[in-house]
C-alpha cells in the first residue's frame, strides 16, 4: 500500500502520542486520504495497540478503485467538502 496523502501518518503519530496509558486493542483511525494498492482509491489507516506498541496498518477503502490519483484527489475534495456541509447541517 503506498500512501499519496502525506499529512495521514503524521496526524495519526500526532493522535498516537495524545493517547496517554494506551491498552491492548485501542484502535485509531485516521481522516480520509488518498491510498494505492492495484489502483488509486481513498481510504482510511488505523493505529492499533497489539503487544505493547502501535501497529499502523490499512482500515477502510471508501471508494471504489479509481483510474488516476488526480480521480482521487478530486473525489477526496468532493466527500470532504460533503461532508463539511453535513457537519453544519447543509446537507438534508
Amino acid at each position: 500500500m503506498k500512501i499519496h496523502s502525506e499529512e495521514m501518518i503524521p496526524n495519526l503519530e500526532t493522535m498516537m502520542q495524545n493517547h496517554p496509558n494506551p491498552k491492548e486493542g485501542d484502535m485509531l483511525v485516521s481522516d480520509n486520504g488518498v491510498m494505492e494498492t492495484c489502483a488509486p482509491y481513498v481510504g482510511q489507516i488505523c493505529a492499533e495497540y497489539y503487544t505493547g506498541d502501535w501497529l499502523i496498518q490499512p482500515y477502510s477503502r471508501n471508494s471504489e478503485y479509481l483510474s488516476s490519483i488526480k480521480e482521487a484527489f478530486d473525489y477526496l475534495d468532493y466527500i470532504s467538502e460533503e461532508k463539511a456541509l453535513w457537519d453544519k447541517g447543509e446537507v438534508y
